[in-house]
């Protein structure tokens, strides 16, 4: 389950926070307050009940720091953050996390940000954070660590207060991402995957109407889109095209997840194709970059009955 981080104010944010380290910590997890650095953070003493797993836990004094941002596309790795300037986060939090080991309240710093992670940037800024504060261990939680949580222990949401239908239909874009830049770097064996077929077929229509699509943008997808969706089957169907595949089903499974969620809240199926561009869109850059190709997959996955209503023909014919 993902939450929109960027969408939930700074207290609810650390309140997501707190819920978190409730499940991976334990109870006794002291809530965001001001601590003897002024700075804001959560507290624990004792053994983890989850970090980094049941089987051999953190031990001693946890502090938890929440910093969240209000963009969708920050980074760890971003200048403004994890940099060597004075003027970055990090820079900024360092001193303060080093008078607290100075101090003896920490031997564990865990830090959550609603920023992504890459594996080549999580190694130095934990090794810097080590050397800059005298930090036992250091944990960091990014979007992809924090999503990974919610999934496996369900609990934290109604901890925070929310279950998944309260939640607005919401989507990661990761996985897409990846079969786009896959496509775009093979765009000769895409273009040469195609294989004249019959591809309007009988039950497009009734697909359709069952769920609650538009002529409008039916006649838009046919007109536009469908003479390529041979090319997309052909191509994930193409035996060293297995990645490309592999991430357009993690996207396919997390749509159709969202969507029949949260496909009550929209009046026509034409506001849920509509919406989930506009979140892939506005959450990455190399989407936003190749719009047209983005469009292609979403409605091929529609069309090939990978999201959206399988009943009557369609669910006969699948």
């Amino acid at each position: 389950m993902r939450i929109d981080y960027h969408d939930l104010s700074e207290k609810d944010f650390e309140r997501l926070v707190v819920a978190i380290c409730s499940e991976i910590l334990g109870s006794g997890v002291v809530p965001f307050c001001s601590g003897p650095d002024g700075s804001r953070d959560a507290r624990f003493e004792g053994t983890a009940a989850d970090l980094p797993n049941s089987v051999d836990p953190h031990k001693g004094k946890f502090v938890a720091q929440a910093k969240h941002t209000e963009s969708p596309v920050a980074k760890y790795s971003d200048a403004d953050f994890s940099g060597k300037s004075k003027s970055s986060v990090l820079s900024k939090e360092c001193p303060g996390v080093k008078k607290l080991v100075e101090k003896g309240y920490l031997d564990n710093y865990l830090l959550f940000t609603n920023r992504k992670m890459s594996g080549v940037a999580e190694g130095p800024i934990i090794e810097r954070i080590k050397k800059d504060t005298g930090a036992k261990v250091v944990e960091l939680f990014g979007i992809e660590r924090m999503d990974l949580l919610l999934r496996k222990h369900p609990n934290i949401l109604k901890t925070f207060g929310l279950a998944p239908m309260h939640l607005p239909l919401l989507v990661t874009c990761d996985a897409l991402a990846e079969v786009i830049l896959l496509i775009s770097e093979n765009a000769d064996a895409f273009e040469k995957a195609f294989v004249p077929e019959e591809l309007e077929r009988t039950s497009f229509k009734t697909k359709n109407k069952d769920n609650g699509l538009s002529d409008e943008l039916a006649t838009f997808i046919r007109k536009n889109y469908m003479p390529q969706f041979a090319d997309v089957k052909k191509f994930l169907a193409k035996p060293a095209s297995s990645e490309a595949l592999d991430r357009y089903l993690a996207a396919a499974h997390e749509f159709e997840e969202q969507i029949v969620i949260h496909r009550k809240d929209y009046a026509e199926f034409d506001h849920v194709l509509t919406r989930i561009m506009e979140l892939l869109f506005s959450r990455d850059g190399d989407l936003a970059k190749k719009r047209a190709l983005t469009k292609l997959i979403i409605y091929y996955m529609y069309w090939n009955c990978d999201i959206g209503s399988k009943v009557g023909k369609d669910a006969e014919t699948q």
